[in-house]
């Protein structure tokens, strides 16, 4: 409710995935007059469609292990906003942060991205160098590193 009228209109949301919160997420949408559409599941060979068509990525499960899709959203320079708790925060330092189960808080953090053209622009840069850190060849190669030490070890 944070988010003036006018930008409501604009809004767009595209919601992937399932969980607890999506009759409440969807609700507050509804009442809020802002347009959306809900897909459950979607392919993973279809994200890079949505990525590049998207102006942000939020991100607000806290339960998962490594967020592929944080680093993916990034390395697409899309800025991203995520909780701040969970594996997020190790994951993108640079990423604007949200307080756990706070909707007013991420709405602000939203409202902000949007509104301010400097900063999107400054987040998207951000993301993107910051995803750059991972890499699956730099994954490969410190397993066998590990890998390497363990035969000597043993």
């Amino acid at each position: 409710s944070k988010i003036p009228t006018s930008y409501r209109k604009k809004l767009f949301i595209l919601l992937i995935g399932d969980g607890p919160l999506k009759h409440d997420i969807v609700k507050k949408l509804k009442d809020l007059s802002i347009r959306f559409k809900l897909i459950p599941r979607l392919p993973f060979s279809y994200m890079p469609y949505v990525y590049k068509t998207a102006d942000i990525y939020i991100h607000t499960s806290h339960i998962e292990g490594f967020g592929f899709p944080i680093v993916e959203a990034m390395a697409s320079g899309l800025p991203t906003i995520v909780p701040s708790y969970g594996a997020a925060p190790e994951i993108c330092s640079k990423c604007i942060r949200f307080k756990a189960y706070d909707s007013s808080d991420l709405a602000d953090k939203i409202f902000v991205v949007i509104n301010d053209a400097e900063k999107y622009n400054r987040l998207s840069s951000m993301c993107l160098n910051e995803s750059r850190r991972f890499s699956w060849r730099k994954t490969a190669l410190k397993y066998l590193q590990i890998y390497n030490q363990l035969i000597k070890v043993g």
